[in-house]
């Protein structure tokens, strides 16, 4: 099982929700979602949809890591 995969089923699991609840949410079909799911495709173009219904960062659903993407630093007047 991939990374995409697991962390998909691992979301579901999370919200209870079932592989054809998922397709519907998407508008994708139970053949992709069950593709996704048994690793035979690991590669979709609406993986942010997936992100989106699942409520992960799309990074994650596919490699379990998160890319930061918020500032961190201050903000300092240039001129006073």
């Amino acid at each position: 099982m991939n990374n995409l995969s697991a962390n998909i089923r691992s979301r579901l699991r999370d919200f209870g929700m079932t592989q054809k609840e998922l397709a519907e949410r998407v508008s994708v079909s139970t053949v992709m979602v069950h593709k996704l799911l048994s690793g035979k495709s690991s590669s979709t173009s609406t993986n942010l949809d997936f992100a989106s219904v699942l409520e992960c960062d799309p990074n994650w659903l596919k490699t379990q890591s998160r890319i930061k993407s918020e500032w961190l630093g201050g903000i300092d007047a240039w001129d006073s």
